[in-house]
């Protein structure tokens, strides 16, 4: 979220800082940030601006051809969603 949506991203940490606590127990967000990778680089616009709401959702953004796609970044490392 740091990656596509910096001020929310502030949004969220300023409310960990604000309360007291944080979202995951002894890391803040922006320990869990710090600590990942973003992967939205090879990924279109349309996606990213689908993901923050920008754009309805419609099945067409996962089909091709009437065949439906894996959405981009699922299975890409470590086995899949969970």
């Amino acid at each position: 979220m740091r990656a596509i949506a910096p001020q929310r991203f502030e949004r969220i940490s300023g409310y960990e800082t604000e309360f007291g606590c944080t979202i995951k127990k002894g890391l803040t967000v922006i320990n869990m940030a710090d600590k990942g990778q973003p992967f939205i680089g090879d990924k279109p616009a349309e996606l990213v601006d689908l993901a923050m709401g920008r754009i309805p959702y419609t099945l067409d953004h996962f089909r091709t051809q009437g065949e439906w796609q894996i959405p981009a970044g699922a299975y890409k490392r470590c086995g899949g969603p969970i």
